[in-house]
């Protein structure tokens, strides 16, 4: 649902609208709440930076959006790293 949400927001504002990155933010944190294969974390990581970079140009540094998007990034390279050097794995 967020995709199609998103899908919409992109024809209706275009790709780089505010909205867009919170909801971009919001999809990378569910992806990231819902899964613990490496694939999908590294695409939640993509789009948190693509959030930030439509987030950064336009809203205040200390602005609860970008904070929560960094706030992301770092919560998932952590698990990335500890998944890519078997910290924590469960093989």
């Amino acid at each position: 649902m967020y995709q199609d949400c998103i899908k919409s927001l992109n024809s209706s504002y275009g790709n780089n609208h505010p909205q867009v990155g919170m909801y971009l933010s919001d999809l990378a944190w569910l992806i990231s709440e819902q899964s613990n294969e490496l694939d999908k974390l590294k695409l939640a990581v993509s789009f948190f930076h693509k959030s930030l970079s439509i987030l950064t140009p336009v809203l205040d540094p200390n602005h609860p959006s970008i904070r929560n998007a960094r706030k992301g990034l770092t919560v998932l390279y952590g698990r990335i790293g500890n998944r890519e050097s078997g910290i924590g794995s469960r093989e």
